[in-house]
């Protein structure tokens, strides 16, 4: 096989695989992404979903980069030896070759494709400056946008701004938004909303503004349901939930004979 040859063998695989690679991209990575449901299994679905996404992209982008440097090499080839009046007559020959695959069209669609990877099809929830709201929203931007390496900071300022609203969108308006600003506003936002020591303070205020409960079962149940839907949010928080003041303040919203139950069960176990 002719040197000529040999290069246009190798580009002839190397476009082979990228059209491989296209065809082989599973068109549900584009599907909108469901957000409803447990936020923590929304959580998981989005990490996973990301972590394919990546992958997609930094396989096409692998085979791309790699028809390009075959490209490169033939070019070097074909300048290297010019005919007697100067001409490239071995660098038409490539290009013809790179035409009949379809070469251009195919670097064309690959970046296209690499760029709709770049973001998860989803809709993001929005954030209008709610303490209680703000650690859901940044869970799933963080994983979704934030973490993404593929997502370059200026296109990631520009979806975190698309879904700030309120006080939110307030506190970083004054930050243009530009690449070399998106940390700046990840920091003042998260300075200003990620306040452990601020939800801690409401859901204990939400715990004391809790009615106490009426002496039947079914209202006792539905008090149990408000206590540990606020219980579960503390420890998420970090917070002992279990800890004596609060146990005391939860079992003041009980009548007596719960209490007296409670310590009953308390002096078996112990």
């Amino acid at each position: 096989m002719s040197v000529a040859g040999h290069y246009k063998g190798q580009l002839t695989r190397a476009i082979n695989t990228l059209k491989r690679k296209i065809a082989e991209v599973d068109p549900a990575l584009f599907e909108q992404f469901d957000l409803s449901g447990d936020p923590g299994e929304i959580k998981s679905a989005l990490f996973n979903h990301k972590s394919f996404l990546l992958f997609t992209s930094r396989s096409l982008q692998h085979s791309l980069d790699t028809l390009q440097q075959r490209w490169e090499r033939a070019e070097r080839l074909a300048e290297s030896q010019p005919d007697e009046s100067g001409e490239l007559p071995l660098l038409d020959e490539f290009q013809a070759h790179r035409d009949a695959s379809d070469g251009d069209e195919l670097v064309g669609e690959t970046e296209a494709l690499i760029d709709r990877l770049q973001l998860p099809s989803l809709e993001l929830p929005e954030s209008n400056g709610e303490f209680e709201a703000f650690p859901e929203f940044w869970d799933i931007f963080n994983t979704a946008v934030h973490s993404n390496d593929t997502v370059p900071p200026s296109l990631k300022f520009l979806h975190l701004k698309s879904k700030l609203t309120g006080s939110a969108a307030s506190t970083i308006s004054e930050i243009k938004c530009t690449a070399q600003n998106y940390d700046e506003a990840i920091t003042t936002l998260l300075a200003t909303y990620d306040r452990p020591d601020i939800l801690r303070q409401k859901f204990w205020d939400q715990l004391q503004a809790l009615p106490p409960s009426a002496g039947s079962a079914m209202s006792q149940r539905t008090l149990v349901c408000k206590v540990r839907a606020i219980w579960a949010q503390l420890k998420n928080l970090k917070e002992q939930p279990g800890s004596t003041p609060l146990m005391r303040m939860i079992l003041s919203k009980f009548p007596q004979r719960t209490h007296d139950k409670v310590g009953e069960l308390r002096n078996k176990n112990e």
